[in-house]
């Protein structure tokens, strides 16, 4: 799923072929053996002026490329 860009409106999960499943405050799959649940902590924007340029110019478009997120496993 990380391939594709949530920016072209797809349906990422209808196209891998998986079934959302609420968990109230969450999602997961029907078809995941494990989920973990995380509390958000941090996050910020990757930039790529931090990453190395062949890194850069093979992975990334010229917009920051990812949010990075840590969490707290709950």
């Amino acid at each position: 799923m990380g391939t594709t860009t949530g920016r072209h409106k797809t349906d990422k999960d209808a196209l891998a072929g998986l079934t959302v499943k609420d968990l109230g405050e969450a999602i997961t799959y029907e078809e995941a053996e494990l989920t973990i649940l995380c509390r958000k902590i941090y996050s910020a924007d990757m930039q790529t002026r931090h990453m190395p340029v062949e890194i850069v110019k093979e992975l990334y478009s010229p917009e920051t490329p990812h949010t990075v997120y840590i969490g707290e496993v709950i």
